[in-house]
Parts: C-alpha cells; sequence; structure tokens
C-alpha cells in the first residue's frame, strides 16, 4: 500500500515515472511468482532512487557559487563546459576562461534555470537535461582552476588522444570517425548530420548495441591469441568496454548494450540460454535506478525499442515468411526494429524515414566496416596501412548516401490512441499469424481495431476555426486553421543567428500538425522578431501565396519570391471567413505602425490581428485580439478596447524578457475592459477553439490532460497486451484439452 501511495504522488509530479510504476504494477499483477519479486524489488529501487535524486533536481538560487569537476567540453561552443558539482548534479557552466576535463574549478555567476516545453510541439529541453543529470545553466566571469582531477583527466587526454590522431584524414572522414568513437553527433559538419538523419542511420553515431558488440568481439579476438579460455577474454572485454563507455561519457544506449551483454555473459557462466525478456527488464531496470529521469531520454526508449524489435519481432517474421539468405534475413531484419521505432519516431519527431530499412542494409555494412578501420586506425600502429581504405569505405558510404537520400515524411504527432492501436494491431499480427486457433475470430479482432481507427478519425476532423499562438520567445506567430486551410501570421525570429525560433517552434509545430503546405502566409511587418523565422520554413514547408504588407529590398522578400508568389492583400475568402488587411501603410510612419493589420471575419466571430500597430482603424465587438507588440506600453489602442471590448486577448512575450513585456498597464486596461488575457510566456502556447457557435481557450502550460493522458495509454496498452498473451493462453490450453480427450 505505501509503495502505491507513493507512486501515485510521484506519478502526479512525473508523469512519466507514473508510466514506468503503472507498467512495474501491471507486470507485477499478470507475471509468474518468481518474477514478481523481481518487479517489486525494480519498484521499491526505482521509488527510493527518485525520491533521492527529485530533491537535487530543484532550481538553483539566482546567484550561485560552488565548486566542481569538468567533466564535458561542447565541441561547438569553446566556453560551454559541464561541471559535476555532486554526484547526483550537474551545471552547464558559460565562461570564457579556457578549462580542460578534469579541471577542479570554483565559480560563482548566474543561474539560469533551463526552459522546459512551451508548446506541444517542442522538444523538451528541460528534461533533457535531467535526463542527463543538469539542472541548469550558470553564466559566471569568474572562474578559478583550483587543481585536477586524475579520472576526467584521463578522459579528457582520451579525448584530445582520438582527436589528435585522426587530423590527417580529411573533414567528414575525421568528423564521422571522432563522432562514432567519442559518441558525439555534435562533432560532425550540419550537412553529415542531416544526411544521416534523413537515411535513418543516425544509430551509427550513438554508441549502442552494435558498437559494444563490435568492440567486445575484436577485444574478445585479439584475446584469443593469449590463448585464455572464453569466459575469461569476456570477462576482460567487458571490463576493457566499461573504461571505454566512461571516457565517452556513460551514453544511455551504450550502457544499456553493456548491461545487457553482462546478462549474456552471465547465462553463459551458467549454461543456460539468455532470458530476453528478463535481460531487457533488467538492464532498464539498473539505467532508471541510476539515473530515474533517464525515463525522459529519447535515446532510451529507441535503444530498447531497437532491441524489443530484434529480440521478438524479427524471429517471428522470420518463422511467419519463412526468410532465408543474408540479404533477406537482413532487409528482414531492418523491417522488424522499423515496425518497432514507427510510432516513437514519429512521436518524437513527427516525421518516418522509410528509406531507413533500404539504407540500413545497404550502409550499414559499408560504415561497419569503416568504423572497424576506424578503430584500428586509432588504436594500433597500422594507421598509415588502413588510412586509404578507411577513406575508400566513408566515401563510398557518402556517395551512397546522397543517392539513397530521400526526405523523411512529415506524417504528424501520432494521438496515444492511434499508437495504442498500432501496437495492439502489431501484437495481434505477430502473436496470431497463422495459428489456426485464432482463425476463426481473426475478421472480429481486426474489424474492431478497424472501427476504433475509423472512430478516431471522426474525432480528429478539425473543427471551424483554430488560432494557435505559438510561443516563439520574443517574437511573434500565430497558425490559423480553416477547416483543412492552414495561414501562418508571422513566423517569429531573432536578430541573434545562434537562435532559431522559426525552426525550433514554429517549424516544429507545423510538422507535428502534419503541415507541410501552407496555403497561406501573412508578413505583418519586417522586423526580425516577425519574420526571420521564414528562412527557416523555405524548403521545408510549401507556401501558395505569401502576402506582404508594403515592398522592401531585403533578404526576407528576396527569399520567398524564390520559393513563392508574393502579394498584397486587401481581401481573401476562405469558406465561410474572410481576411481583411485593416493596415494604414505611409512612408513616413515607423515600421511597426505600418504593420499589416488583419480582420478576420466569420460566423459567430470577430478577430483582430495587429502586427506591431498600437493604431488600430476598427470598431465593433471583438471575440478575439492579438495585442500588438508584446504587450508593451504604448501597444494599446485606448479606443479600441473600450469600442471593442474583446472577449478574448493573447499576448506574445518571451520569458525572462528583458524589456519585461507585457506592461501592467497594459493588462490592466485589458482586464478592465472585461477581457480574458493570457501571454505566451505564461501559458505557453496558446490554442483558441471555434466549432458549431462554442468557444475555448486553453494555454498548453494550464493544461492538465498530458499527464493523465501518458499514464492512461500506457496502463491501457498493458492491459490490452496482458489480456491477449492471458486470452491466447486460455485458447490455446482449451484446444489442447479438446483434442486430448477428442
Amino acid at each position: 500500500m505505501a509503495i502505491l501511495i507513493v507512486s501515485a504522488l510521484l506519478a502526479l509530479i512525473y508523469p512519466f515515472h507514473g508510466v514506468v510504476i503503472a507498467l512495474g504494477l501491471i507486470g507485477i499483477i499478470v507475471s509468474d511468482q518468481a518474477f514478481k519479486k523481481t518487479m517489486v524489488l525494480f519498484l521499491a529501487g526505482f521509488l527510493f532512487a527518485s525520491l533521492h535524486v527529485m530533491p537535487l533536481t530543484d532550481p538553483l538560487p539566482a546567484t550561485v557559487a560552488g565548486q566542481g569537476i569538468v567533466v564535458d567540453q561542447n565541441f561547438k561552443d569553446a566556453t560551454r563546459y559541464t561541471v559535476q558539482v555532486s554526484p547526483f548534479q550537474k551545471i552547464l557552466l558559460y565562461s570564457d576562461t579556457s578549462l580542460k576535463l578534469g579541471d577542479i574549478v570554483a565559480f560563482d555567476g548566474n543561474y539560469h534555470k533551463p526552459l522546459g516545453k512551451m508548446n506541444p510541439s517542442d522538444f523538451n529541453y528541460h528534461r533533457y537535461l535531467q535526463s542527463e543529470g543538469i539542472v541548469g545553466s550558470v553564466y559566471s566571469k569568474a572562474v578559478q582552476k583550483l587543481g585536477i582531477n586524475p579520472l576526467f583527466g584521463y578522459k579528457g587526454q582520451f579525448r584530445e588522444f582520438v582527436i589528435d590522431k585522426l587530423s590527417s584524414l580529411r573533414t567528414t572522414s575525421r568528423t564521422f570517425l571522432s563522432g562514432v568513437i567519442l559518441s558525439d553527433s555534435s562533432i560532425l559538419i550540419e550537412e553529415d548530420q542531416e544526411l544521416y538523419r534523413d537515411l535513418g542511420i543516425g544509430h551509427l553515431l550513438a554508441m549502442s548495441g552494435f558498437h559494444v558488440t563490435l568492440v567486445t568481439g575484436c577485444i574478445s579476438g585479439l584475446l584469443s591469441v593469449l590463448r585464455l579460455h572464453k569466459k575469461h577474454r569476456y570477462l576482460i572485454a567487458l571490463a576493457l568496454m566499461l573504461i571505454y563507455i566512461f571516457l565517452v561519457g556513460l551514453p544511455i544506449s551504450a550502457l544499456r548494450a553493456w548491461l545487457m551483454s553482462c546478462g549474456i555473459f552471465l547465462a553463459f557462466l551458467r549454461q543456460r540460454k539468455e532470458e530476453k525478456l528478463k535481460n531487457i527488464l533488467g538492464s532498464l531496470g539498473c539505467i532508471l535506478i541510476l539515473n530515474p529521469f533517464g525515463i525522459y531520454s529519447v535515446s532510451l526508449w529507441l535503444s530498447f525499442g531497437a532491441v524489443v524489435g530484434l529480440y521478438f519481432v524479427y524471429p517471428r517474421l522470420k518463422s511467419l515468411w519463412h526468410v532465408e539468405g543474408i540479404v533477406r534475413e537482413s532487409v528482414l531484419l531492418s523491417v522488424s526494429v522499423f515496425l518497432i521505432l514507427l510510432p516513437l519516431t514519429a512521436w518524437n519527431f513527427y516525421t518516418i524515414t522509410w528509406i531507413s530499412v533500404l539504407s540500413n542494409v545497404l550502409l550499414v555494412p559499408i560504415f561497419s566496416l569503416a568504423m572497424l578501420l576506424g578503430f584500428i586506425f586509432v588504436f594500433t600502429p597500422l594507421s598509415f596501412f588502413v588510412a586509404p581504405a578507411l577513406e575508400l569505405c566513408l566515401s563510398l558510404g557518402r556517395q551512397l548516401g546522397a543517392w539513397l537520400i530521400f526526405k523523411p515524411v512529415v506524417v504528424g504527432k501520432p494521438t496515444v490512441l492511434y499508437m495504442i492501436l498500432y501496437y495492439v494491431a502489431l501484437f495481434l499480427l505477430l502473436r496470431i499469424g497463422r495459428d489456426r486457433v485464432f482463425q476463426p475470430i481473426k475478421p472480429v479482432l481486426f474489424s474492431g481495431l478497424a472501427a476504433l481507427v475509423i472512430v478516431q478519425g471522426f474525432l480528429l476532423v478539425p473543427p471551424e476555426l483554430a488560432i494557435h499562438s505559438i510561443y516563439v520567445g520574443q517574437g511573434d506567430s500565430s497558425l490559423v486553421t480553416i477547416g483543412y486551410k492552414n495561414y501562418l501570421i508571422d513566423a517569429g525570429g531573432s536578430r541573434f543567428e545562434n537562435q532559431r525560433p522559426g525552426k525550433y517552434y514554429v517549424l516544429n509545430k507545423l510538422k507535428s500538425k502534419g503541415i507541410t503546405h501552407l496555403d497561406g502566409l501573412f508578413i505583418s511587418h519586417f522586423d526580425e522578431d516577425h519574420v526571420d523565422g521564414v528562412l527557416d520554413l523555405l524548403g521545408e514547408i510549401t507556401i501558395d501565396k505569401a502576402y506582404l504588407p508594403y515592398y522592401e529590398d531585403n533578404i526576407y522578400i528576396k527569399s520567398l519570391n524564390r520559393y513563392t508568389q508574393l502579394s498584397y492583400l486587401d481581401r481573401l475568402q476562405v469558406g465561410a471567413f474572410e481576411f481583411k488587411n485593416l493596415g494604414n501603410y505611409r512612408s513616413y510612419n515607423d515600421a511597426n505602425e505600418n504593420s499589416m493589420v488583419l480582420h478576420l471575419k466569420g460566423p459567430h466571430f470577430n478577430g483582430l490581428f495587429t502586427g506591431d500597430a498600437g493604431r488600430v482603424n476598427f470598431s465593433g465587438p471583438l471575440n478575439y485580439l492579438k495585442v500588438a507588440h508584446h504587450g508593451s506600453k504604448n501597444s494599446l489602442d485606448s479606443r479600441l478596447i473600450s469600442n471593442s471590448r474583446p472577449d478574448f486577448a493573447t499576448i506574445s512575450a518571451g520569458v525572462d524578457n528583458s524589456y519585461n513585456h507585457p506592461h501592467g498597464e497594459v493588462l490592466t486596461a485589458l482586464r478592465r475592459a472585461g477581457t480574458t488575457v493570457k501571454v505566451t510566456k505564461e501559458a505557453g502556447e496558446i490554442d483558441f477553439v471555434l466549432n458549431r457557435g462554442q468557444t475555448y481557450v486553453i494555454g498548453y502550460k494550464e493544461s492538465p490532460v498530458f499527464c493523465g493522458v501518458v499514464i492512461l495509454g500506457a496502463v491501457l496498452t498493458s492491459l490490452v497486451l496482458s489480456a491477449e498473451v492471458w486470452m491466447y493462453r486460455k485458447l490455446r490450453e482449451y484446444v489442447e484439452l479438446e483434442c486430448t480427450t477428442g
């Protein structure tokens, strides 16, 4: 009972912890007696570790001083270091002081809490850092070196050794092998990162089972020369592999592979077959007890998902289809992993890389040989002899990859129900296959699944009107959906080149909705915070027409002109709704006052998008108002508010923005007019939905639904699969009994 109470409280704070706990409890219910004890021990250990680590993830004071060890350094940002300040706590330290791995440092500076998800489509940087044990960033001008930690000093020397050893190779070869050997894809040039990602072979850059098997196999093979017993060779190989994994930063996928290798070794010592399910769950349990926030790591989900495909899907498909031959088996192996990872990749990246089935068959052998030669090049004196073959393999792999390249298919973020239905359908197909027991009820089972899919499809019919005020930091962008038509008003942006709100916020939002085509793009004016994000959309999203407020000789108009048709807007009819431009362009006005002001009118709706214009010539009731200029002091036209009295207003402003937007006077004036106001820096993305005369408005950060949906989805999936297993066993027992008695 105590475990249940603590589990429920933990799940309310951290929903994905609730998923793990729910799956563990279901495992206890449906498993045999021996396995129940293991699950109870795992849950107790996971809860203890979670409760121990949770206080260490609390935000630090605004000004912080402390000491720590430099345990990592960013390859592309020489001022960014990861500093271990306690056994379970790290920080990102930004400093102009030149530091090395292993340096013991004293620092003081300003603490910044990492920003979490502000839109449902965002990458959760806060959770990612938590999964790495990092609690935030400290910007320090005063960093003092106190000494060197030998253990992490060796890690730095190892990294320098690898990079120096590979320095004689071509840039593309050097960065690829550095990324592979050091398990850091950020070393690669951006073009290569995109190439491997679009080909679906990015797993080659993340140290995983493939790398662990390759390295331990090579070590074991070399040790065989010493005529050591097999178990001694394997034990030494595992020990050396653990040292190597530490030297590259203990990536989760590598730790998973090493733990599973230990499980296989233990089975070998006991002269038993590997218990695959227990090995998977045991490895997962160890990782989550060591790092409870590892559950938020996408790498963990993909790594274990791939193993499930290899261990369970592949053998079943092979027996069902009677596949033989190395080529066919390789294709089937790739298909098996693809089938398991399909919903996970769609959930996290909103795309499907279907070409990965083929590219893994054709390219992985080539890059595997290149990786083997790369290890020989770095760690043996044979570098001169293997260099030509190494360069040839990598060049051949890149050229073949460039020939195979296809853009991933944007599918949007699947609903939890769709993911449940997918895995249930896959389970049924693999479990029953050609089994005669299930032949009579197969039509019923799959008809039921088809009916659920159809019902879910009806639930996803778009409303009459939806306005998504996207959080883009200190910028502006709104996605307007009218039925099946999509229009974007501004695209966010920033004057700083290293900040790309258009890419990380707007483009992700469109992809998560499955949108690759915009019926129209409205540019209110040409300030960077409204238009610079357009550069991140071009080439990724097709745009029928871009509507400009006025002509100006700038990079944005030149870039848009290469991809779409440019036009000025007077009126635009979209079904029962109409866009109308109320802007009042004057050459003597400043850029803000020359903003395009859009009036959107339709059944039961009047809305106004004001860009950055403080003076708006409009009178009449308003249901929706996008407040100008991030809610600055002079952004609100008092006549507009008194005449229109908007029902609802949104303000787009960045978290901790230096202007302190929105201004208090603006909020007070709107609330006095009876207007409900939401600000993106507090509510995240703000969704306004109109359907059949009814409206609802909610901010992403205010929504309590997601946590419950995640936990409920995991519970339902587990229950359904458990029920299928139970039904399968009972039916088989019944048939066998009938055959025996008959």
